[in-house]
């Protein structure tokens, strides 16, 4: 209801509780002693001013009260700092006035705006953490994958042995291969294994068969007959055959021996090795040979192309052996992979006991750009010079100076993968 006081002329006060107060105290006084009050304009107005005043300071008092939860909240410190001021000032009876609100405005976008910064910052932390996180658990999901197929294909093998499955033996020795040097087999190989399974199969069944259809003959005589005629037949086919047999192998035997023998002599007569240790050197050779798929007069060529880049025999010996899991590993020719690895070695000034290194970032980059070895040694040979002058400028030595050429080298490497992608 709105409060009425007779002062000479109509005026009403609402809403206002301070001024309430002083309107009813001023109506009790007019009804206990009947007296008409006469008040002086400028005493209301005083009274009104202050209960207006004292509105204010309560309305601006609550609206720091929030504004202090809020840029707590969100963590404004300059905002609260400024705030705690103001509400000190309002707790003495100071109003704020425009231009210290339009401070708190402005000191409230500078703290949203550090805030967004922050934030910011702190995503792009958690963004790359994350992408660490996605890196190591691909790289933990194929380490699991080899892990899983080395067991699948180790049962396969036994269990082709088992089943004297013959031409799935050895290739399921391959895969085993491939699987050792990190690398899945894929769904096609899977489906190869499957087919040379199906056709080692069928040709146990085919001699099964033959084995039943020889023993259901019932007829003795026939049986007999027919055994002798088979026998006759098979043992003249048998004669024949191996006597072509022996013929070719013969042959076969005299032209890899031949073969053998002039690699080997050539090996021998570069590398300065005579008599005995030839003979040493034919089954250190022939060890190689036997560990690998590659052919021994291969092995022993390549080992010739190093030593005639200066290379002593056992050094040789080394960058071959690395040469051979290179060509393995990628399918390349073992005298091409070689002579890169060799011109590689002598462009950058290394000794043999830093091919394994080599041949692991030929093969990474092998894999990972379209360059071949032969291409990435072709490229590492062209810019060797500019790499040696650096080498030979240097001051390092020692153990220093070797790791310096290994990191020229990797960082020539990585820059020729990297110019095979963009072409």
């Amino acid at each position: 209801m709105p409060n009425t006081v007779d002062v000479g002329f109509n005026f009403t006060v609402e809403g206002n509780s301070g001024l309430s107060k002083i309107l009813k105290e001023l109506d009790d006084l007019r009804n206990k002693s009947s007296i008409d009050i006469q008040v002086n304009n400028s005493q209301v107005l005083k009274s009104m001013k202050e209960a207006n005043k004292e509105q204010t300071l309560a309305t601006q008092s609550l609206e720091m009260d929030i504004k202090l939860m809020e840029a707590k909240d969100k963590k404004w410190e300059n905002s609260v700092k400024l705030i705690k001021t103001y509400s000190q000032q309002l707790k003495l009876g100071k109003d704020l006035n425009t231009t210290q609100l339009t401070l708190l405005k402005l000191i409230n976008k500078e703290d949203e705006k550090s805030a967004e910064i922050i934030g910011a910052k702190k995503l792009a932390k958690l963004q790359a953490q994350a992408k660490i996180q996605t890196n190591i658990a691909n790289e933990k999901k194929k380490t699991d994958a080899l892990a899983l197929q080395k067991i699948q294909f180790e049962t396969k093998l036994i269990e082709a042995k088992n089943k004297n499955l013959q031409g799935s033996v050895p290739l399921i020795q391959k895969y085993l291969q491939l699987i050792e040097q990190a690398e899945l087999i894929t769904k096609k190989q899977t489906e190869e294994l499957k087919k040379q399974n199906a056709e080692d199969r069928t040709q146990l069944n085919i001699e099964s068969e033959i084995l039943k259809v020889e023993k259901s003959q019932t007829n003795e005589a026939e049986k007999q007959r027919m055994a002798n005629s088979r026998r006759a037949t098979s043992i003249g086919k048998e004669v024949i055959s191996d006597m072509k047999v022996y013929v070719n192998y013969a042959k076969k035997v005299i032209a890899e021996t031949q073969s053998l023998d002039r690699s080997l002599y050539n090996l021998g007569a570069v590398s300065g090795q005579v008599g005995g240790q030839i003979e040493v050197l034919r089954y250190k050779i022939l060890d190689m040979s036997v560990a690998s798929p590659l052919a021994f007069e291969d092995i022993a060529e390549s080992m010739s192309k190093v030593v005639k880049t200066g290379a002593s025999l056992s050094d040789s010996v080394e960058i071959v052996t690395q040469g051979m899991k290179l060509a393995v590993a990628t399918g390349e020719n073992l005298s091409s992979v070689t002579d890169a690895l060799s011109r590689t070695m002598v462009a950058f000034s290394l000794s043999a006991d830093k091919a394994k290194e080599i041949i692991s970032q030929f093969y990474s980059t092998a894999i990972q750009t379209p360059s071949s070895v032969d291409q990435i040694s072709q490229a590492l040979t062209n810019s060797s010079s500019a790499f040696a002058t650096l080498i030979n400028n240097t001051e390092k030595s020692g153990e220093g100076l070797k790791q310096y050429q290994s990191d020229l080298l990797e960082l020539n490497v990585a820059m020729v993968g990297s110019l095979s992608e963009v072409g």
